[in-house]
């Protein structure tokens, strides 16, 4: 679950987030998000969902259920044109929401199959989306819109990708130690 202390380590709430554990039985691996007066709490494994918590309170605020239990990667926050969309990558699809409904505003399909584990990775009004199993790969989306985006937003895919690391982006390019112990960069505006 959810808990929250004071700095003195009193404990002020703890909420539970839920008590199932998807077919490979690994738990949680995202951390928790603040997103204004919310804390946004990746729950796909043990609940098949995502749950906006009042960070004073731990009381749910909302709950966006789906079948995405094999995605393990941090939420994060994007602002485009005064939206603020919170964006997570779960299998097969990027979804952009609204951080205070949990309602989903856009998606695009971006063909990772199996567990997405990598956090995205934000580049102004892009995201970076790296994962899959058996085989893995990476993709751009340019973020934003109402629906299915898929058509407009797929900038590239590639066959480089993270199986569990997450990348980062320094000067336009993607550096990663992948699982196999190999260092790659990649060139952020082609793939």
């Amino acid at each position: 679950g959810a808990l929250a202390f004071d700095m003195t380590g009193k404990q002020l709430w703890q909420t539970s987030c839920g008590t199932s554990s998807g077919r490979m039985r690994w738990g949680s691996g995202a951390s928790p998000i603040l997103v204004g007066d919310l804390l946004i709490v990746n729950a796909s494994d043990e609940a098949q969902a995502i749950i906006g918590l009042n960070k004073q309170t731990g009381k749910i605020v909302w709950k966006a259920e789906g079948e995405f239990g094999m995605a393990y990667g941090t939420p994060n926050v994007f602002q485009r044109d005064g939206v603020t969309d919170l964006v997570i990558a779960v299998p097969q699809e990027l979804w952009g929401m609204n951080p205070e409904t949990g309602k989903l505003r856009w998606y695009a399909t971006h063909g990772l199959s199996g567990n997405v584990s990598p956090s995205i990775i934000p580049g102004g009004d892009t995201a970076y989306v790296f994962g899959g199993y058996p085989a893995t790969r990476s993709t751009a989306i340019k973020l934003g819109g109402k629906g299915d985006i898929t058509a407009n937003a797929i900038l590239w895919s590639s066959n480089t990708s993270s199986y569990v690391p997450t990348p980062i982006l320094k000067d336009g390019h993607l550096y990663v130690v992948n699982d196999q112990g190999f260092a790659t960069c990649i060139d952020a505006k082609t793939g």
